[in-house]
């Protein structure tokens, strides 16, 4: 460990680098499978769950900083499974649910376990919310807790989700932007795939269309419309959204409802676009492909040009999303998580 910060003091190593390759060279759980992982906001802590081959060992979650490459923390549950892993917005808790009824919080600073709690019913989704912690709990609502789940500051019930359906006079977009369920990735008792919250705006996908809304005003402001909607992320570019599924990607300018473009990836016979992403600087686009579910590579365009630029040929036959940590360094979340320089089109790791 001397030597490797001796390079990392001198900049011969990449501090992520180092980071990551400790977590699967360093551990005693290099050949156990990687059931879930998170960054921090501030993309200065990576949280890795364990799942264990053998079912008497508890599951292992290791929390690694990525300034210094060291294992900060590691935490043990009795369970096999965990579901979720979330940061608060500041880094300095973790909360983490299982495939059952149980969710924990952990202190990222000093590894203390802060609570634990069994729920009556199964958890579908635990995360932070601001300084609440929301928990959805399998048919019986959403139910938002102080950050030590020891309280309960608010609730929500399919009751009370019918009653504002009332309210809003049958009208389920209006009922669903009135409550609490938009902090939730999965929202229940409606048709939504997904959803993104930019300041008052309020963009949601049911699969058949990208509508937009004006959650002050209670408006819809625009509907996108097109064949093949699967996922949607926002451009740097104002108004602009790109729609993207299987082997096209749309680009919209929401504020007109108007189709600027369709980047068509057919000839690359690749089975899906899992993944879109931006670099901070705008001047990358990475596209995460999937190919027969046998390999998958990420082309990074030129945002300005929409060119293909690069082709990043990752370890593993499956990356589910990429995610720029800065301007020249991308990770890929997969089974091997790897880190490459996109300027340079190489790979600064890979765990083998």
């Amino acid at each position: 460990m001397f030597n490797m910060f001796n390079m990392l003091k001198s900049r011969k190593i990449n501090p992520l680098m180092l980071a990551l390759v400790g977590i699967f060279c360093q551990t005693g759980y290099a050949q156990n499978t990687v059931d879930e992982l998170t960054l921090s906001d501030d993309k200065q802590q990576l949280a890795v769950a364990y799942e264990n081959e053998e079912e008497e060992q508890p599951t292992r979650i290791k929390l690694f900083s990525l300034t210094d490459g060291k294992e900060r923390f590691s935490f043990s549950t009795q369970e096999k499974n965990i579901r979720d892993m979330d940061f608060n917005d500041d880094g300095s808790r973790l909360v983490v649910s299982d495939w059952g009824d149980t969710v924990w919080v952990w202190d990222t600073k000093t590894g203390k376990l802060l609570a634990k709690k069994h729920f009556s019913d199964d958890v579908e989704k635990a995360f932070f919310d601001g300084n609440h912690i929301t928990v959805i709990i399998d048919d019986e609502g959403l139910f938002s807790y102080d950050n030590q789940l020891s309280k309960i500051e608010k609730k929500w019930t399919k009751d009370d989700f019918k009653r504002l359906l009332k309210q809003a006079n049958g009208n389920k977009m209006i009922a669903y932007i009135d409550t609490p369920l938009m902090a939730s990735p999965n929202p229940p008792w409606q048709p939504i795939t997904s959803h993104l919250l930019q300041g008052n705006t309020l963009f949601i996908n049911n699969d058949r269309s990208i509508q937009v809304w004006d959650r002050v005003n209670k408006t819809q402001k625009a509907s996108l419309e097109a064949p093949y909607i699967g996922h949607f992320v926002l451009s740097p570019v104002k108004n602009e959204i790109w729609i993207y599924d299987n082997q096209k990607v749309a680009i919209w300018d929401y504020d007109k409802q108007k189709l600027k473009k369709i980047l068509n990836f057919a000839d690359m016979a690749i089975e899906e676009i899992s993944h879109v992403t931006f670099s901070p600087d705008s001047k990358w686009v990475s596209l995460t492909l999937n190919i027969d579910g046998n390999h998958a590579k990420v082309i990074l365009l030129d945002r300005e040009t929409l060119t293909v630029k690069k082709t990043l040929q990752p370890s593993e036959q499956y990356v589910y999303s990429t995610l720029f940590l800065d301007d020249n360094r991308l990770f890929f979340n997969s089974q091997t998580p790897e880190v490459w320089d996109v300027n340079s089109g190489k790979r600064l790791f890979n765990a083998y």
